[in-house]
C-alpha cells in the first residue's frame, strides 16, 4: 500500500488525508515507546506517537518550531486538522474529478 501511495503521489493524483493520514505520507512513524517504522515517504519528516498525542516533530529534515496547519506537495494535502466540506461541497467534487482523471 505505500509503495501504491507513492506511485499514485508521483503520477499526479489527488490524494487527500487527515491525522493519522498525514502521518502515513511522512518519512517514518516513531511509537511512543521509541519503535520506528517507515511510511510512504511523500512528505519527508518523522511523526512521533506520545501517548493519544501525535505530532510532527520534522519536516524535510528540519525540526518544526512551527506548525503551518498542514502540508501540501504536488496534488497532495495533508493536515492534522479535520475539515468539513460541507461548507465548500464543490472542493471535495472537485479533489472526486482529479482523482478520477488521473486513475
Amino acid at each position: 500500500m505505500r509503495d501504491a501511495l507513492l506511485v499514485a503521489h508521483q503520477h499526479g493524483v489527488a490524494i487527500y488525508a487527515e491525522c493519522g493520514g498525514l502521518m502515513y505520507l511522512g518519512s517514518r512513524l516513531t511509537t511512543a515507546s521509541g519503535e520506528a517504522f517507515p511510511m510512504v515517504g511523500i512528505f519527508q519528516g518523522e511523526s512521533r506517537m506520545a501517548t493519544a498525542f501525535s505530532f510532527s516533530k520534522t519536516r524535510d529534515g528540519q525540526e518544526l518550531k512551527r506548525w503551518s496547519g498542514g502540508y501540501k506537495t504536488g496534488n497532495t494535502l495533508a493536515s492534522y486538522l479535520h475539515v468539513h466540506f460541507g461548507q465548500n461541497p464543490a472542493m471535495l467534487l472537485n479533489w472526486f474529478s482529479r482523482g478520477r482523471a488521473k486513475a
